[in-house]
């Protein structure tokens, strides 16, 4: 389980000593539970978005005595301990991470009738938006997000309900993924409720 510090805004985000912003952050924008655990639309309770990840590399002494405890837990427990994913990651892990998250508004916050799509504009502010003739295919294989975005290309999260009506087939984009647009059109690719027609 991943670990989550609240705050109320970046500005509580104050570098300790040795830790660092994350190389790797693929939870950018993600809607966590106050346990770190991600969430669906269809979730009711306080929601949270992870802005921040960093990280503290652990000294040489913490990766000894990191691996003699680990050591010592094999042993003791006459090797069962190396089943157990804590104990292989006190091996492994070479760094500890925190992630920061802030508490979504409860603006943003839909009982399950409202996050039903319908066909609204996108100033209605309301459970879902409709985006008519979206005519753009992600350069990427479906169900699979991009490691690397094309140039111009912009990562979003879904704030609500996304409808596009892309070749005659309506593609739901749910609450709290991720999209991804060009020169303004949304990339119809990576999210789960596309099945394209034909193999397209």
């Amino acid at each position: 389980m991943p670990v989550i510090k609240i705050i109320n805004d970046s500005s509580e985000i104050t570098p300790g000593k040795g830790w660092v912003s994350a190389a790797k952050f693929n939870s950018k924008d993600r809607l966590v539970d106050e346990k770190g655990r991600q969430i669906d639309s269809n979730y009711q309770g306080r929601q949270y978005r992870i802005i921040e990840k960093r990280e503290r590399p652990f000294s040489a002494l913490e990766r000894f005595e990191r691996g003699c405890l680990g050591v010592a837990l094999v042993i003791f427990t006459l090797c069962l301990a190396i089943f157990s994913r804590s104990v292989r990651e006190l091996f492994a892990k070479s760094s500890e991470n925190i992630r920061f998250a802030v508490q979504v508004s409860e603006g943003n916050l839909r009982s399950p009738q409202q996050r039903e799509p319908t066909p609204i504009s996108p100033e209605a502010g309301d459970a879902s938006v409709r985006l008519e003739s979206v005519e753009l295919s992600a350069p990427w294989d479906m169900g699979e997000e991009p490691r690397v975005l094309p140039a111009g290309w912009l990562k979003h999260l879904a704030e609500q309900n996304i409808s596009v009506l892309y070749s005659g087939t309506e593609v739901t984009i749910p609450r709290g993924d991720n999209y991804f647009t060009y020169e303004g059109k949304v990339a119809v690719g990576w999210h789960g409720t596309y099945n394209p027609p034909g193999g397209m």
